[in-house]
């Protein structure tokens, strides 16, 4: 192939690219030293541990306790709190099973796939653009 070249012309290849550095984010971290230590604490005497926003809840016999991010204790609640697709679940040391109302559900739905956290009464539904939740 003959190469033809018109005065003016730029050739693509001979152009080098050019080398952009990007800065990357600093990358915050979730780990607080005040709820790990907590986590370390209740790990093995409690249901479930879940982080829910910038609190750690804790279910401990028939309550679940609530901790702000130093620490301190900001309330006691009922135990199986319910929890959102979105909250993360640390620890989890019961099953919770599926109710008869939820099976009824996902017949209604006509589903076959869903999710179910192990330490979590929701049922979860993932479809292309949303997830729903059945909760008991």
């Amino acid at each position: 192939m003959k190469l033809i070249q018109i005065k003016g012309q730029i050739s693509l290849f001979d152009d080098q690219p050019k080398t952009i550095n990007i800065p990357l984010p600093k990358e915050e971290t979730k780990d607080n030293p005040v709820f790990l230590n907590l986590i370390d604490k209740y790990r093995n005497l409690c249901a479930r541990i879940a982080r829910v926003e910038d609190k750690l809840y804790i279910e401990i016999d028939d309550k679940t306790l609530s901790f702000k991010q130093d620490g301190e204790l900001s309330g006691i609640f009922i135990k199986d709190m319910l929890l959102r697709p979105k909250d993360e679940i640390i620890v989890a040391n019961e099953y919770k099973p599926i109710t008869e109302e939820q099976k009824q559900t996902l017949q209604k739905i006509k589903t076959d796939k869903f999710i179910k956290r192990k330490s979590d009464n929701n049922i979860l539904i993932q479809f292309d653009k949303f997830c729903i939740a059945i909760y008991p």
